[in-house]
């Protein structure tokens, strides 16, 4: 059984992007305080997302699947987007053996996920 340890952190780019730094195990017990969040800024007009999983280690079937679906419904009702940026170990495995590059992009780093929204970045992390 997974530990549903789970953490988030957030913070907005240029009044256009929000960017979710999803830690550790993220299970369905994960998603209302993710919906929660993701909402408020929708209906601030933010309706950009990047999902940051640099120190993510794990991520449920049903999140992937709620993920898939969201994107397209701001792909149809927003005009807007979700990309994922820093995945690693399992998870990119999961991400990988799931074939969902085909339903959401995945970046290298948080740069070049915000450079897909159109902000020039040049963030160092230690």
């Amino acid at each position: 059984m997974i530990d549903c340890s789970f953490e988030i952190n957030y913070f907005v780019k240029e009044d256009s992007v929000i960017v979710l730094y999803l830690k550790k195990n993220i299970c369905l017990e994960s998603l209302p305080k993710i919906k929660d969040i993701i909402l408020e800024y929708l209906s601030k007009g933010i309706n950009n997302i990047i999902l940051n999983l640099c120190e993510c280690s794990f991520i449920e079937r049903d999140i992937w699947n709620y993920f898939i679906d969201f994107k397209k419904e701001l792909n149809n009702e927003c005009y807007g987007d979700i990309v994922l940026a820093n995945m690693n170990g399992v998870v990119k495995l999961d991400y990988d053996l799931m074939e969902l590059s085909n339903s959401i992009e995945s970046f290298e780093s948080l740069n070049d996920a915000l450079y897909n929204f159109g902000i020039f970045n040049h963030t160092v992390f230690a």
